[in-house]
């Protein structure tokens, strides 16, 4: 099966947030997008339909719970799996989700490992049910095949009597000789002794005036059997009980075939282990009984070390072998206490339900290390693994549910991996709740954007030789509805990383293009520059989007732009380009084609080389303030600044000092041949109504 065949269909209102997840999906699977709740259970409905969904929870016209129980109410869209994809990580929201139906939650921000594995793990599982009814609604066929052949018997029951009579294929199939005298007792005892007693009750039931149809064992020539009994009650006369007729069918075939997809459906076909579906089932069940008892449960991730080496050196099989191998180990190492499962590739999930203390984890991971390294012999090769293990451990039986425990599992077993190999770490619930604190302040920003709660204020960078304003750096702030206005240092470090900060520098980079159009129509010529986070700068459509804009403000009465890009720079933390230094480059230098100025911000705390510098060439460079506020008295920090002013006049760079406090230090910086520069010794940031009385005062000033 190739995932190229599967649809699946992303329901976001967020459109950053769609991109991201149409981005991670799309070289693999065929992706449709809805904007709405109603517009994916329209998409839901439309052929081809969707092999799975990602629905968001919080949308504005049908949140994803209601478009859930209306999927779960229609007959074409109720067994397509939902994943929903949620800002919200609060326990009653995933207890909820699961009630309806859910196949899993995926708690933004989105990591793609995560999102891939859990996307993959849904899609396998459907394919399974579907193998699963396919196989059903064939065996219905075949039903009415066995019945043409003559794999049928019938039988007919005097309940006046009790006399029974069959025909010759009944007592072929009860394994009975033909005319062999029966009664009701003499059929049960022909049924295996486990089955009778049900037997008995539906025939009693049945008797009652309840259908009689029912499925029981017994044993003829060929040993074990599965027949099905189907029974109708004729009563021709009033004054007599009436007679039973039926039919009763061989259906071991049936019954052994369900269970082999049963088997497939359920557990892992290479190691026979319980696959991903049938251990949350087992394990959410083992939770529920826990409540209140006296032990707890730990919970394992386990990464296979080297196993794409043994497979490249010693072959597949070599590689299988050793996966059954482990996968036997583990499950013997669970016992009665325990249990086990293959995840996809060379990864195992262990949950121990016989767990006291913190003690517990660290105990369990070094034995469960110990049976990984237990030598395994292939053939003529000896061969000793290792593992990377993530643990969690379910204080005080906190979860009923085993999906954010395996969750934990799996972050933690990431973590232990980026410290190589054979190492475990650990994912505490502290850790959970403080994941929970910084999901509730993403949501109370991304609320804020919604509500217009932000604003830019803007602070002057002057030429110190004459005084005129060379630009206007926007600064965010965030008017909080309790606790006033906030500087950026008290919610953009919960940004960091998160795709809601691509969403803000979209908003900060339209309010200050919007505010620049302004100004030029009041007559206003100057920059205004924009700070811009990396990974909105790595952003695959940050440039199409950027350029978009500048056509975004056409003139009413010219095909010209009304905005020149050259009247706007973008500032980027000098430490940025760093961490993808070539895509930056190529970036840097698509920005400039557009006519784009680029400055380095912060410019002496990164780490770039010359030729870094020269590899980017930016248009500007700017001090950090700390270099400038200390060269008064740090005669360290006035050589850095006089080192940046030569490398920038070397480069033919524009270099601005921030952080000018006072009027010693624009002294300091004209002596040293700085001819830009801001901070409040020229002006604090202000709102944009009051730059231009600002910028007339400030003239008035100048000598």
């Amino acid at each position: 099966m190739t995932t190229a065949a599967h649809t699946i269909l992303v329901a976001d209102d967020e459109p950053a947030s769609l991109a991201v997840l149409v981005e991670l999906l799309e070289p693999e699977y065929r992706v449709r997008i809805a904007q709405s709740g109603q517009h994916a259970l329209q998409a839901a409905a439309n052929e081809p339909r969707p092999d799975l969904i990602l629905l968001d929870i919080q949308m504005p016209d049908l949140g994803g719970y209601q478009v859930l129980e209306a999927l779960r109410a229609q007959a074409v869209t109720q067994e397509i799996p939902v994943i929903f994809v949620t800002a919200r990580a609060e326990i009653e929201d995933e207890e909820r989700g699961l009630e309806l139906g859910a196949a899993d939650f995926i708690v933004k921000p989105i990591q793609p490992g995560v999102l891939r594995a859990r996307v993959r793990t849904q899609l396998e599982n459907k394919a399974a049910r579907d193998l699963l009814k396919e196989r059903n609604d064939w065996l219905k066929g075949d039903l009415l095949r066995a019945q043409q052949a003559g794999r049928i018997g019938s039988w007919k029951h005097d309940l006046n009597t009790d006399h029974v009579e069959w025909s010759p294929q009944t007592y072929h199939l009860f394994g009975l000789q033909p005319d062999t005298p029966l009664s009701f007792t003499g059929v049960l005892e022909a049924v295996y002794a486990e089955d009778r007693a049900r037997v008995k009750t539906a025939w009693e039931a049945a008797c009652a005036g309840e259908p009689y149809d029912i499925e029981f064992r017994t044993a003829n020539s060929q040993g074990q059997a599965w027949l099905r009994s189907i029974a109708e009650f004729v009563d021709d006369d009033a004054d007599e009980p009436p007679i039973a007729v039926g039919t009763v069918q061989d259906i071991t075939d049936k019954k052994h075939y369900e269970q082999h997809l049963e088997t497939l459906a359920f557990s892992d076909p290479l190691t026979g282990l319980p696959n991903r579906y049938a251990f949350d089932q087992r394990a959410d069940r083992r939770l529920q009984q826990m409540v209140g008892g006296p032990y707890e449960t730990c919970v394992y991730q386990i990464d296979l070390d080297g196993l794409s080496q043994v497979n490249a050196s010693l072959g597949q099989e070599a590689g299988d072998a050793i996966l059954r191998i482990i996968g036997q180990r583990l499950q013997a190492f669970a016992g009665d206490i325990g249990q086990v499962a293959s995840l996809s590739g060379d990864q195992f999930a262990l949950a121990m339900y016989e767990c006291n203390g913190e003690n517990c984890v660290t105990d369990q991971v070094q034995a469960i290390k110990q049976v990984i390294r237990q030598p395994i012999k292939l053939g003529h090769d000896t061969l000793l693994m290792n593992a990377c293990i993530g643990a969690v451990h379910n204080t005080d039986n906190l979860f009923r549910q085993i999906g954010p425990l395996l969750r934990m599992a799996d972050q933690a077993m990431y973590q232990a991996k980026l410290g190589g190999k054979d190492q475990h770490a650990q994912f505490y619930l502290s850790q959970y709740q403080s994941d929970c604190s910084l999901q509730a302040q993403l949501d109370e920003i991304r609320e804020a954007l919604r509500a217009s709660d932000f604003r830019l204020y803007y602070q002057p960078k002057v030429d110190l030789l004459n005084g005129d304003l060379i630009g206007l750096e926007a600064l965010i702030r965030w008017q909080h509805p309790q606790r006033g206005m906030l500087g950026p240092n008290e919610f953009i470090p919960h940004l960091e990383g998160h795709p809601l900060m691509v969403e803000l520098g979209d908003w900060v980079i339209d309010t200050a293009l919007a505010q620049l159009l302004t100004w030029q129509q009041a007559g206003l010529s100057t920059t205004v520059s924009v700070n811009v986070a990396s990974n909105q700068l790595q952003h695959p459509t940050f440039i199409d989007k950027l350029a978009a804009r500048f056509v975004g403000y056409p003139s009413l009465e010219t095909s010209q732009l009304a905005i020149d890009p050259t009247f706007f720079e973008l500032e980027i933390l000098e430490s940025g380009p760093m961490l993808d230094l070539n895509n930056s480059i190529a970036l840097f230098k698509r920005l400039k084609e557009i006519g784009v100025a680029i400055s380095l911000d912060d410019f002496g705390t990164g780490h770039s080389s010359l030729q870094t510098l020269h590899a980017l060439s930016p248009n500007i460079l700017k001090i950090d303030q700390s270099f400038v506020f200390g060269m008064l008295s740090d005669n360290k920090c006035r050589s850095i600044v006089k080192a940046i002013l030569d490398l920038g006049r070397s480069f033919g760079l524009k270099v601005v000092a921030e952080g000018m406090e006072t009027s010693a230090h624009r002294e300091a910086l004209i002596q040293l041949g700085c001819r830009y520069a801001q901070g409040y010794g020229i002006a604090r940031p202000m709102p944009a109504d009051q730059v231009i009385d600002w910028l007339a005062q400030w003239r008035e000033q100048q000598p």
